[in-house]
């Protein structure tokens, strides 16, 4: 059976979730002082919408990416602007 191209990709991400996994888990830990920072991460968004209930798994590759580009400035140490865009492309070609 042929693979298609959505499972071609899915498995990219994958591939780049198992990369990526100790990289952001180091970098987030000190950004957010705790090696929980997945869940404290997750309870600052959701204090921000009432009613809200947010988890975030750490080798899940959206939130990997969303951590790249939303907390850029501690990733600068680590990765260029340009490796941050690329961060912004991927996590943008996740969505679609």
């Amino acid at each position: 059976m042929a693979i298609s191209n959505r499972d071609r990709v899915g498995k990219g991400f994958e591939v780049l979730s198992e990369g990526l996994t100790d990289f952001v888990d180091e970098v987030m830990q000190k950004a957010l002082n705790s090696t929980d920072w997945n869940l404290v991460w997750a309870q600052k968004d959701a204090a921000k919408t009432v009613g809200s209930t947010k988890t975030y798994e750490k080798h899940d590759p959206q939130v990997q990416l969303r951590a790249i580009t939303e907390y850029g400035y501690d990733f600068k140490e680590s990765l260029s602007r340009a490796e941050q865009a690329f961060a912004t492309e991927l996590r943008e070609a996740r969505n679609q």
